[in-house]
């Protein structure tokens, strides 16, 4: 007969990851780089990147890995739009440059926007316009 496969969550591992990798623990999600993690502040962000899925860490392993300060935020040629004031916003050099007309939409082929809180809006510096 045929086995019915019962999906699991995966089991939180108690390992050490190599640099470049994504984990979680409990809520949070990390990126593991020069042997520090630093907060993925959404799975929009973690998106942004085309990472691997995040490994599933126990909380010993993940403290035996030091936190950094730093941000982790949207890769550079993200388009993103606020949900409050539905700006368009291109990253580049991991600010944000409004862009200011469809035709300039339309001229950087940003057909694939990412709808974002204000919160992930403001976590880029304000850059020039792109006009």
């Amino acid at each position: 007969m045929f086995r019915k496969k019962i999906k699991t969550e995966p089991q939180p591992l108690n390992i050490d990851v190599p640099n470049e990798t994504v984990i979680s623990v409990g809520d949070k999600t990390y990126w593991v780089k020069g042997g520090k993690k630093y907060l993925v502040p959404s799975k929009r962000v973690l998106d942004s990147y085309g990472w691997r899925p995040p490994v599933v860490l126990t909380e010993e392993a993940a403290n035996r890995i030091p936190t950094s300060n730093g941000k982790i935020l949207f890769r550079g040629g993200t388009a993103i739009r606020s949900m409050v004031t539905y700006e368009v916003f291109l990253i580049s050099d991991n600010k944000r440059r409004l862009v200011t007309s469809p035709d300039t939409l339309d001229a950087l082929g940003l057909n694939n926007i990412v709808l974002v809180s204000e919160k992930e809006v403001n976590m880029h510096e304000r850059g020039e316009d792109i006009v």
